[in-house]
């Protein structure tokens, strides 16, 4: 990796919501399954197939695993965020972009934390309701609101990397 400056993004209020957001949607993935715990038979579904069905079984203590999951996401994309030099950049990054492009990419990654919880509390919400039986499973139409959910994002800040170079 070339030598690329080292500059600290100031976060505007539009990262400040994606923030914002995204630590709501974390305390809320905690208390859906603290809260919901206790109300749930001891085996419910832990895995859905394609189609949304539930196709494992398990105990309610792997209802813990997302929130643990998405914490450590939280986290972790929070601290590389704080780094943008060292991040892959589909452009070459030069004096005169860098910090145009770390902007970029630094609220594309705040984005990704916003889908990755969103879609973590919507499989949780999910799991609860088939584990009570109000539904049957998570719907055919989960698979794609979670590749559109986590992909729309990153598609749409690489077009502006490009558009921006």
């Amino acid at each position: 990796m070339e030598d690329r400056a080292v500059i600290t993004i100031p976060a505007t209020l539009t990262d400040k919501i994606l923030e914002a957001i995204s630590i709501v949607l974390l305390a809320l993935l905690w208390v859906m399954v603290i809260v919901g715990y206790m109300n749930l038979p001891e085996i419910i579904p832990v895995h859905f197939n394609g189609a949304g069905d539930p196709d494992s079984y398990g105990d309610r203590n792997t209802l813990f695993l997302l929130p643990v999951i998405g914490s450590f996401i939280y986290f972790i994309l929070t601290l590389l965020n704080g780094k943008p030099h060292t991040f892959n950049y589909p452009v070459a990054i030069t004096p005169e972009n860098a910090e145009n492009q770390y902007r970029i990419a630094v609220r594309m990654m705040r984005a990704i934390k916003v889908s990755v919880l969103l879609v973590f509390c919507a499989i949780e919400y999910g799991s609860y309701r088939v584990a009570m039986g109000s539904q049957d499973g998570l719907g055919s139409w989960f698979i794609v609101f979670v590749f559109a959910i986590i992909f729309m994002p990153m598609i749409y800040f690489i077009y502006k990397a490009f558009r921006n170079r």
